[in-house]
């Protein structure tokens, strides 16, 4: 089990939003307990607590489907044969409720706020000791917070609900700027309660860190860049995370699990840990390289995502290249490729493998030869000849210091403060073993220099990417021209940055605003 909280099956069922009983069938279990009889005991409340982490492991979060929208950026593209899978990488929507592959992109955030606001709203009414409930509170808001984030990155403009509700609520829709100075103040509250580390079993558990780098990410949303750099060198004056000497341990078990390295992640589990309520994540299948010739070796992915090939690229630019030889030592943790001297794809290798899946039954895969054929590689075991289970148990880090390092560094780009940012990226280079950012660059060129070093150093982790390009109003037809012409070719400005909002909650919510051009 990789530190995660266990859960009570009881909870979840009472942590569901639901409509009213209209059915004459639903009749109550009077041994069943209800949301009011539940919230009596500290136990009581710290289960409720503990099932706030549950939601961050949902289809429509972190366990499946987000993935594929958090894709709509210029390092990676979709060929998948799943039309909606497809179309989604590009900003494409033709599902307005979100079924199949994409189910619980709108609902399952807004079950994470609700069951934050019930213990914001119900655990300082149990008579707890203040210490107790400061920390439970302070968790649930930064649950909350999170939501937030991830519903109005996709979606803009979007509700704020700040109390406990039932599912007749028609709530009104909040200018995305507002939403973002809620996600700060919510982060802020539980950053002042937050320890910055946890212990033993409460790994795992939101941290300090993880609050503040929240707030920070807010504030760059905002383009409040001087808030933001003001939070980020807090987490890194407080010398409580260390980078790991080596880049790719970060995605491997047990040396990435929670270390010295993280601000918060979510932790998932293998099938061991499934009664603990510890999920695995599938999304690492469903991306993952094709299984090739090598049928007998057992299925590995179906490469819904792949990275372009100006993502590929960018491992052999700044310092590293040129191509095939000197790249960037990132690049062996991040893409799997058919690089000089061999690389393996779970103990076969790659021009074996791929020897006759390309164009015409020849070496590559699907539209690409061999040597233009690339993976994804990072939070996949590659240490494995064969898997044997469909979801992965690794961790996926949403806030770590070498990510803090690079928000910091954009954060000095546009305050003019260019040796503030080389100081900041060439920590991370450093790490990296490649040579440090040039001296002397005009705002512009730090721009596109830490641009491009963002990328590399969180290349496919998670929604980071596609809000780096919004916040610096990149998700256009002219920038995804040169660096993602697959998803540039049916990109509308102004309509593919955002998605629709749903049927359902349009039929429902006389106060929802459906997004431009849907």
């Amino acid at each position: 089990m990789r530190n995660q909280l266990k859960i009570s099956a009881v909870l979840l069922s009472l942590l569901v939003l639901g409509g009213c009983l209209d059915n004459p069938l639903d009749i109550s279990n009077p041994n069943e307990r209800t949301a009011e009889s539940w919230w009596q005991t500290k136990d009581d409340a710290v289960n409720a607590t503990n099932g706030l982490y549950a939601i961050l492991y949902s289809g429509g979060l972190w366990g499946r489907n987000r993935y594929d929208f958090w894709a709509v950026e210029d390092i990676t593209l979709s060929r998948s044969p799943a039309s909606n899978i497809q179309n989604a990488a590009r900003g494409i929507v033709t599902d307005y409720n979100y079924g199949g592959f994409l189910g619980g992109m709108w609902t399952d955030p807004w079950q994470g706020v609700f069951r934050a606001n019930q213990v914001i709203d119900r655990v300082p009414a149990m008579n707890l000791d203040a210490a107790t409930t400061d920390m439970m509170v302070a968790q649930a808001k930064f649950i909350r917070a999170m939501m937030f984030f991830q519903e109005t990155l996709l979606f803009g403009d979007i509700p704020v609900i700040l109390k406990e509700v039932d599912a007749s609520t028609q709530p009104p829709f909040t200018p995305q700027a507002d939403v973002y100075a809620q996600i700060i103040q919510d982060a802020t509250d539980a950053a002042a309660v937050l320890p910055w580390v946890w212990d033993g079993s409460d790994k795992g558990r939101a941290t300090k860190g993880g609050a503040l780098a929240l707030a920070a990410e807010a504030n760059m949303m905002l383009n409040n860049w001087q808030a933001a750099a003001t939070l980020l060198q807090q987490i890194v004056d407080s010398n409580q995370y260390q980078l790991l000497p080596d880049f790719k341990n970060l995605f491997t078990i047990p040396e990435g699990e929670q270390s010295a390295e993280s601000l918060f992640e979510v932790a998932f589990g293998d099938q061991n840990d499934a009664t603990a309520g510890a999920n695995g994540n599938v999304n690492p299948r469903l991306v993952g390289p094709q299984t090739g010739q090598c049928a007998q070796c057992g299925s590995l992915g179906f490469s819904d995502q792949q990275p372009s090939q100006w993502g590929f690229d960018l491992f052999f630019t700044d310092g590293s290249g040129p191509y095939p030889n000197n790249w960037d030592p990132r690049l062996d943790a991040t893409i799997f490729w058919n690089k000089p001297g061999g690389e393996d794809v779970f103990g076969v290798p790659f021009d074996v493998r791929y020897a006759v899946t390309g164009p015409g039954g020849g070496p590559g895969y699907y539209v690409t030869d061999l040597d233009h054929t690339y993976f994804l590689k990072k939070y996949e075991e590659y240490w494995k000849t064969q898997l044997t289970d469909f979801a992965n148990p690794i961790n996926y880090k949403v806030y770590r210091l070498g990510q803090i390092y690079m928000m910091l560094a954009e954060c000095d780009v546009e305050l003019n403060q260019i040796p503030d940012a080389k100081a900041a990226v060439d920590i991370v280079r450093a790490r990296a073993g490649v040579t440090p950012m040039p001296s002397g660059l005009s705002q512009d060129s730090a721009r596109m220099y830490v641009n491009r070093e963002f990328a590399r150093e969180t290349f496919w982790e998670g929604h980071d990417r596609r809000a780096y390009l919004t916040r610096h109003n990149w998700m256009t037809k002219e920038y995804f021209a040169s660096r993602n012409p697959f998803t540039a070719a049916q990109w509308v400005n102004g309509h593919n940055d955002l998605l629709p909002i749903p049927q359902t909650e349009m039929d429902l919510n006389p106060n929802a605003v459906q997004n431009p051009g849907w």
